[in-house]
């Protein structure tokens, strides 16, 4: 493109090019950088909420145990919302109180709103269901992301 234009000699158009490259190169290497980094970011919160899960010594808290629930959650919202409000029917809201309280960033006050939202979350996806999955992973990323950071 660029040797068809009059007002630019050869050399000119390969230093364009080469600028254009170096810049590309530049970008996709960043790129890649912070990808690798968010990558290594994300696995470490992964281990992170992993760990905290097994030091209650919960067996509803299973990381295993959750994870297999929300691949079904994934594949089949129906069957996955089940397997996790069978898991969550296994504890009392005192119980949860206190997981949630272990979070030193979640006030009181937040912890009971929390609860409260998943309570009518639970009412609505056992009175109504649920048309997607999309609910759910909008739910429970909004509602632990918490879990994630602290």
């Amino acid at each position: 493109m660029l040797q068809q234009r009059q007002d630019i000699s050869e050399e000119e158009a390969n230093n364009i090019v080469s600028q254009f490259e170096s810049s590309r190169d530049n970008i996709l290497n960043g790129a890649r950088e912070i990808q690798e980094q968010a990558k290594a970011k994300a696995d470490e919160l992964r281990q992170r909420v992993e760990d905290y899960l097994r030091n209650t010594n919960k067996d509803e808290l299973n990381p295993e145990g959750i994870k297999r629930e929300f691949r079904v959650l994934l594949d089949d919202p129906q069957a996955g919302i089940s397997l996790l409000q069978s898991r969550l029917s296994q504890f009392d809201r005192d119980t949860l109180v206190q997981l949630l309280s272990q979070c030193q960033d979640l006030s009181e006050e937040q912890v009971n709103q929390t609860l409260d939202q998943l309570k009518a979350f639970r009412d609505i996806a056992r009175d109504w269901g649920l048309g997607t999955g999309d609910w759910v992973k909008s739910l429970f990323v909004s509602k632990f992301y918490h879990l994630l950071m602290s």
